[in-house]
């Protein structure tokens, strides 16, 4: 964890205000404690790398938990009813695919059955990709296999989409694998009559496209950058927007990893206000209309969640932004959106605190 951007250690130390804290390690199948010195001695970094963001001090060099304190590993503890539960699984990292076998799906059913009555987030059932309801904000998409007769059909019909939004003549498309995250697998094609979509797949990591695959417009303002917009539950159980960041892009060139992850080098966050007036008011109209359904249509679906982080993709027009997906299990960015956005501000720990609290509050 890296300290004064992961937004995990943000919740770590926020718990650790009211008592030691117990961290339980899926992938390696152990537990540390972490005690209330250790715990000062990381706040008190934490801030401060932190508050450098916030001032916009350009590349901060990431310094992990273990290089400032030192953890012994321990048996895991018992965990009751007046425990405070907080979940962040990362769906594509040991012990889930690619790199080991469990169903993140099957994990959490397992905490629920364990802990009943707390509250924590636990999104069974529900992917990052899933958009149908907001087809009319999201990135046109088009779903199939690689054993998929109609596959270059398909996705020849993505690239007419780009075709018409930037009336080039070119037909520039993305692939990307519909179950992993943070671009794992994502590469873009130009499509022509005789691309041979199925050998790209597998040439960019045959694992990532066993399953579903995913293919979209190339969206021109992706050289921009990106945003994160962090949503998380207030008291009354109602989502409501937390914190906006603008990943503005460090990559050089289209074949470059996809990626706008802060933290990993890929971007460096901005405000909301680098984007043009009509941007800023399509991401608060559309961003609106995604809270509307989490509140409404969506609250028992969403019953189970307690923080999201919806990704917007520019077009590339000054104009618009188009919905990319909803991240569920393990959102970041949420300390950097509180450094840099103009609302209260704690050295990246406010929002943290927040929402911890709202869930106490429950």
């Amino acid at each position: 964890m890296v300290i004064g951007k992961n937004t995990t250690l943000a919740y770590i130390l926020v718990a650790a205000e009211f008592s030691d804290v117990y961290v339980q390690d899926f992938a390696e199948n152990c537990c540390y404690k972490i005690d209330q010195n250790q715990a000062q001695i990381l706040t008190k970094k934490y801030r401060e790398i932190n508050r450098r963001i916030r001032n916009f001090e350009g590349a901060i060099e990431n310094i992990k938990v273990f290089e400032v304190v030192e953890f012994k590993k321990i048996e895991p503890i018992a965990i009751s009813t007046n425990d405070l539960l907080i979940q962040r699984l990362e769906p594509m990292k040991s012990p889930f695919p690619p790199v080991g076998e469990k169903n993140i799906d099957e994990v959490l059913s397992d905490i629920r059955r364990q802990y009943p009555r707390h509250i924590f987030n636990c999104p069974i059932g529900l992917h990052d990709k899933d958009l149908a309801e907001f087809v009319d904000i999201a990135t046109p998409t088009a779903e199939f296999g690689l054993d998929d007769q109609n596959l270059n059909e398909k996705v020849k019909k993505i690239g007419e989409i780009y075709s018409k939004i930037y009336a080039n003549g070119r037909q520039k498309i993305v692939i990307k694998p519909r179950d992993f995250a943070q671009s794992m697998g994502v590469f873009s094609i130009d499509f022509a009559d005789d691309a041979d979509v199925r050998k790209s797949c597998i040439e960019h990591g045959e694992k990532f496209y066993r399953g579903a695959v995913l293919a979209q417009p190339f969206l021109e303002g992706v050289r921009r950058g990106d945003i994160r917009v962090s949503v998380i539950k207030n008291f009354a159980g109602d989502f409501e927007v937390a914190a906006s960041v603008f990943r503005k892009s460090l990559r050089k060139s289209d074949d470059e990893n996809f990626t706008t992850g802060f933290i990993v080098g890929g971007s460096t966050p901005r405000p909301i206000s680098d984007l043009s007036e009509a941007e800023r008011l399509d991401l608060a109209k559309k961003t609106a209309k995604i809270v509307e359904v989490l509140n409404g249509k969506w609250r028992e679906k969403y019953s189970g969640v307690i923080e999201l982080g919806i990704d917007f993709i520019l077009v590339g027009n000054d104009r618009e932004v188009m919905l990319g997906e909803i991240n569920h299990h393990c959102p970041g960015l949420m300390p950097v959106g509180e450094a840099i956005g103009s609302g209260d501000y704690d050295g990246g720990l406010f929002l943290a605190r927040k929402l911890i609290k709202n869930c106490v509050k429950w």
